[in-house]
């Protein structure tokens, strides 16, 4: 027995409690570094692995029988961490039993010494260990509840121990309380009427809260709403007074209405909810501390969240009173919290604003908010000004129709709000200047653009960076709803104020003012052009700075904003920089594979712009674009594909040259090359429609081309036979002409089938180089013509009508050839006889179709012939 072992036995089979409190004692009032405090602590860790339940037995017999407060509460919290800590061994099923005595002995309150907190959860841990899964009960424990609550002479204390105990019973045991529920729910309203002691007050919101856990139903309407009616009144007591204690009793009293809202049947409370609404109104009204605000304001956001319906039928059927109140209360809620920026209790208010103005449109603002703005506009205080103008943003996308009949009135309070002395009421007039620029527009921007403009260049002039960042958004928001000639007098104040924030490091804020800059080039058009070179060089100084990590985005937001720029002066004035513009973009392509898809597809238009502006010249950095263009392309996110589709039909011509060319490259390239093509052509199914008329005619026109350029016996054997001589093969070495006439036909048919209608008419143009496929030496080239050949007979009615006697014709050679039987190309052959029906059943009075069914016994099965004669059949029918 080592030296450890010997001292937990002398400490653990002591019958006397000397040896146990010393050592407690030791441990409590000398220093944590005491060498001694450390050995005796040692000891303890050695009993608590090695001999747990001896020391659980031990610790509980001094907690109840130690006549030392501060002994007793160390034994009680060293027994609750070897209950809880999963890394001491399990207290063995009899040794919990051997507990339940002293700990029932600890809760008898010894004279002017208070009873540890922490002891009702002990035993409600035990117990839980205990009786969860039996059937048996601890009476006693149960027995010391019942009275300790409803007992007439118990103290507050023991009364709160037995509020504690209770709230932590488990439900079996908490079941076995029913009998005398009443006497129990009447004692618990009872202390939840009088604060006068907050920790027994708070005892009782928890065992209130227990029931309302375990057992909703069974407590119904009328008791929850005595309950309700009690937590709302006691609530709204400690809410107004001064006591940092009552800020934490009342979120709990808060919590529990939450529960009793979002735990039972909506029912039981339906009828109290206007009750509720009303309330928590009032206590976010009257609160003095801001945390009860939110707590008040929050409980109706958790019932309309688990409630919403009813949230929402109890919203609309407000009277006007009850409606103006709520709206007015509302209001008075921002006043309270305009002294703390960015506060949970505005952001809570101006959701029920919103979701009152969409319920109940612009009689909202026409009856009430109208009136209430004008007054807190004028206001001495400057919290009322900022709380009007936070109500004109909450309210302003559900009541705009109503708005725009008060332009007027509304300009007039938001340029006042610009030019308040108070710095937070003029940021929530440049917030409010957003809201406005969108849903008056352009009636704001057309009468009251001087005023507006000039106020918010000055405010640039501050030296506050959050005034600048709401006064940069506020200029975008308004410049986008001008005309050329609002904007031009305003130009050199503007676009010097921006640049010179363009410069001074703050990358959010350069984020908004490149934003900005490109919203003023677009809707000054060629106003702008005079301040071109100046912008430019201003954005090029970012663009080509020190490139980490950190500014790849803010390089990114450069790259936007010119793209705006140089729509807005054109592809001459941009010539000069759009080497190093398109350089900069094809530097990011590492970022763009592993940034986030919004802002891929944010340089994807960026890429778009630049490509319609540059024409021809664009196609010159399509190579280098490509990995970036491969990822999004095979993507499954709609917009990313969108774009990357989009602009690579934009350039589809030097691809398709670069995939067909007879020039000798290496072949990984022309793999890539090929692939990509496939790949994107492909994503047309994700993508959806985007090629448009002209779009289609730009690929056709490609595709020809190539074709026109590549149009040899070595691409398309032109002989009635499907051999190729020696002499041709070794012309064709070095260029892979099974690949080439494969691609083209491949890419025709996806157009077609995709854009169908786009793309059908130009069926006449492919036919004859289909026709000639069907020729040709490699059965995968017969393959890609056969069902090009069906492509054009589904989609391009009238444009294959003329090609349909001499289409079936085709098809029938390579149906009857050897090297397309069923057994040797399966694929081909079913694709050849399914577009050879299609011709028979659609265009029967262009081709000798009797005669093709007469030439059945020659087709390769009964299976050809019974297709066949369905079609005709389906084909004749009137």
């Amino acid at each position: 027995m080592n030296q450890l072992d010997q001292e937990a036995g002398e400490l653990l089979e002591s019958p006397y409690p000397l040896p146990m409190e010393s050592l407690l004692s030791t441990i409590i009032l000398l220093p944590v570094n005491s060498p001694l405090a450390q050995q005796k602590r040692d000891l303890l860790q050695h009993c608590s692995f090695q001999f747990t339940d001896a020391l659980s037995l031990k610790l509980s017999q001094i907690s109840s029988s130690s006549h030392y407060p501060r002994i007793r509460r160390k034994s009680l919290k060293l027994l609750y961490d070897l209950l809880t800590d999963p890394a001491v061994p399990q207290i063995s099923l009899m040794t919990l039993n051997g507990l339940k005595s002293p700990l029932l002995s600890s809760f008898r309150p010894k004279t002017g010494q208070p009873m540890s907190q922490i002891l009702p959860e002990i035993v409600a841990i035990v117990a839980s260990r205990i009786f969860s899964d039996s059937d048996q009960l601890w009476e006693e424990l149960l027995d010391y509840v019942y009275v300790s609550i409803t007992g007439s002479n118990v103290t507050q204390e023991v009364q709160e121990m037995g509020f504690r105990v209770l709230s932590n019973l488990p439900e079996n045991l908490l079941n076995r309380l029913m009998p005398g529920f009443d006497f129990l729910w009447a004692k618990i309203l009872h202390r939840l009427r009088d604060s006068s002691d907050l920790d027994s007050w708070a005892a009782a919101i928890q065992a209130a809260s227990r029931f309302l856990k375990i057992l909703p139903y069974f407590l119904g309407a009328d008791r929850l709403g005595m309950a309700m009616s009690t937590a709302v009144n006691s609530t709204h007591n400690l809410a107004t007074k001064v006591d940092p204690r009552n800020a934490t009793v009342t979120q709990r009293f808060l919590e529990f209405i939450t529960q009793m809202v979002t735990k039972t049947r909506p029912r039981l409370l339906f009828d109290r909810l206007n009750y509720v609404l009303e309330s928590m109104l009032m206590i976010a009204e009257s609160s003095v501390a801001t945390v009860i605000r939110e707590g008040a304001i929050r409980v109706l956001k958790k019932i309309d969240e688990s409630n919403r319906r009813i949230m929402s039928r109890q919203l609309e059927r407000l009277d006007r009173v009850n409606l103006d109140g709520f709206f007015c209360s509302l209001m008075r809620v921002l006043v309270g919290a305009a002294n703390v920026e960015k506060n949970k209790s505005t952001v809570l208010a101006k959701y029920f604003m919103d979701r009152l103005s969409t319920m109940h449109g612009g009689k909202i603002f026409a009856r009430h908010v109208r009136n209430q703005i004008g007054v807190f506009a004028v206001a001495q205080e400057w919290q009322k000004r900022h709380a009007g103008l936070v109500t004109i943003c909450a309210t302003a996308d559900a009541c705009e129709e109503v708005m725009r009949n008060h332009v007027e009135e509304l300009a007039i309070i938001v340029v006042d709000g610009l030019k308040d002395p108070h710095r937070q009421v003029r940021c929530a007039a440049t917030d409010a200047i957003k809201a406005l620029s969108v849903n008056l527009a352009p009636t704001l921007q057309e009468h009251y653009h001087r005023r507006i403009l000039l106020l918010l260049t000055e405010m640039l002039k501050e030296k506050k960076d959050t005034v600048w960042g709401k006064a940069i958004d506020a200029i975008r928001f308004f410049s986008n709803g001008c005309t050329p000639d609002n904007l031009e007098p305003y130009l050199p104040r503007l676009v010097e104020a921006l640049l010179a924030h363009l410069k001074n490091g703050n990358t959010t804020l350069q984020w908004g003012v490149l934003a900005a800059l490109g919203v003023l080039a677009s809707s000054s058009e060629n106003r702008f052009d005079i301040y071109y070179r100046h912008t430019m060089d201003a954005i090029k100084l970012i663009l080509f700075g020190v490139a980490n990590a950190s500014t790849k985005l803010l390089h990114a937001h450069c790259l936007g904003c010119i793209s705006y720029i140089a729509i807005v002066v054109g592809k001459d004035t941009f010539a000069n920089d759009a080497d190093e513009v398109m350089g900069a973009l094809i530097s990011l392509q590492g970022f763009l594979l592993e940034t986030d898809h919004m802002v891929k597809v944010s340089i994807f238009q960026v890429l778009v712009k630049l490509c319609r502006l540059l024409g021809d010249d664009f196609l010159i950095y399509v190579d280098d674009l490509m990995p970036s263009l491969i990822q999004s392309a095979q993507t499954k996110i709609y917009k990313e594909v969108n774009r990357s589709c989009y602009l690579v039909y934009l350039a589809m011509p030097v691809l398709l040259r670069l995939a067909i060319s007879q020039e000798v490259i290496l072949e990984d390239v022309q793999e890539e090359l090929i692939y990509f093509i496939t790949a994107l052509v492909r994503n047309l199914e994700v993508s959806g429609r985007v090629l448009t008329n002209i779009h289609v005619k730009f690929v056709v026109d490609g595709i020809l081309k190539i074709l026109n350029e590549n149009s040899s016996e070595n691409e398309i054997q032109e002989a009635e036979g499907f051999e190729i001589g020696p002499q041709e093969e070794t012309r064709n070495r070095g260029v892979d002409h099974t690949v080439n006439a494969k691609i083209v036909v491949f890419l025709f048919n996806y157009f077609v089938q995709q854009s169908q209608e786009p793309a059908s008419k130009y069926c006449s143009i492919f036919l004859p180089f289909l026709l000639r496929a069907c020729k040709d030496h490699d059965p995968r080239v017969r393959q890609q013509a056969v069902r090009g050949i069906g492509t054009c007979a589904e989609f391009g009615i009238n444009e294959f009508k003329p090609f349909a006697e001499e289409a079936a014709k085709s098809l029938d050679s390579v149906i009857r050839h050897p090297g397309t039987s069923s057994s040797n190309n399966p694929t081909a052959h079913v694709i050849a006889v399914s577009s050879l029906g299609r011709i028979c059943g659609s265009y029967f009075k262009s081709i000798n179709a009797p005669q093709v069914v007469a030439d059945g016994d020659n087709l390769a099965t009964k299976e050809t012939v019974n297709r066949m004669v369905v079609q005709l059949v389906q084909s004749s029918k009137p």
